[in-house]
């Protein structure tokens, strides 16, 4: 291949990338603006303004109701049991968009976390979920990047550790949004919801000691009340 096709090539793959970011990066902050299925018409405008999301606004919709759906689902399980079949009638509590933060050892700054949205229980167990956008189905996601998630996932739970809650009790999950997109990477054509990666640490279903290794060395786990900004709350009818 001549020099100067694999650099136009090679810019054309840079530009491609610059834009997968960039949208994977609006359609992270319209779901956490948009309030579920019932976010108003000019809402959406308002939210998808100068954005590629604006041309397909329904396409939106649909790939938000993915998300709640799954979570909705996912909430309704306590130990492995469907709510309903355990006679358990109370409800779980949703909170979305949550800024943690802990303090660094030796050091007088803080780390800061953020998590989507987590659901408490009615036994008290947590489910932490992470929206992460891509152009590629997680199936194809190669080591480094499932590593960096396993990292972001064990310093956010040493995180949560140090506001006082048991991490034993926490599920992560990442649900990957896949954004398909025509040839020329202009449009995206659609968005497709895949099912939530979950990481527990009961039974040991997970290993990540490497991981929390790092991020013990980096963040105390003192026990402190736990504090979080929640932007929302709702309840999921049982």
């Amino acid at each position: 291949m001549p020099f100067s096709e694999a650099k136009a090539k090679a810019e054309r793959t840079i530009k491609n990338w610059n834009k997968v970011s960039e949208d994977c990066r609006d359609f992270h902050r319209i779901i956490l603006q948009m309030h579920g299925s019932d976010t108003s018409f000019q809402d959406m405008v308002k939210y998808t303004k100068d954005t590629v999301f604006d041309r397909m606004i329904d396409v939106l919709r649909d790939g938000n109701d993915s998300i709640y759906d799954q979570i909705h689902r996912q909430v309704r399980f306590v130990n492995g049991k469907n709510s309903r079949e355990i006679g358990d009638n109370s409800s779980s509590k949703i909170m979305k968009n949550i800024k943690v933060s802990a303090n660094i050892l030796g050091r007088n700054s803080k780390i800061y976390g953020h998590i989507d949205f987590l659901a408490v229980k009615p036994d008290g167990s947590i489910e932490v979920f992470l929206i992460r956008g891509s152009y590629q189905s997680s199936d194809l996601w190669d080591y480094d990047k499932k590593e960096s998630y396993q990292h972001e996932i064990a310093f956010l739970a040493r995180i949560l550790q140090s506001n006082g809650i048991n991490i034993n009790n926490i599920r992560f999950n990442i649900i990957p949004a896949v954004l398909k997109y025509d040839d020329d990477y202009e449009n995206i054509t659609d968005i497709h919801v895949e099912k939530a990666i979950c990481f527990s640490h009961k039974n040991g279903a997970y290993i990540m000691h490497d991981n929390f290794k790092k991020a013990a060395r980096f963040i105390n786990a003192t026990v402190t009340p736990l504090t979080i900004e929640s932007e929302s709350v709702e309840r999921v009818n049982k």
